[in-house]
């Protein structure tokens, strides 16, 4: 399931180089997913780019009135 998203275009070729041991992450520079091995995305969490991320997207969230009517 995507949840609505769509795959990065490399991640049938990282799936299969890592025995599907992939995982899709957003880096925090462009928000865009990438592909990841499972090596990779331990040093995403453990580096600090995942935290950093996180950041961008609550700046982000908050920056307009775009939603002022609620849900």
């Amino acid at each position: 399931m995507t949840l609505g998203l769509n795959l990065p275009p490399n991640w049938g070729q990282v799936a299969h180089q890592t025995w599907g041991q992939t995982a899709c992450i957003a880096r925090a520079e462009s928000g865009l997913l990438e592909a990841v091995s499972g090596e990779e995305l331990i040093e995403y969490l453990e580096g600090g780019e995942y935290d950093q991320r996180l950041a961008e997207i609550d700046e982000d969230e908050f920056e307009g009135d775009e939603f002022e009517g609620g849900w």
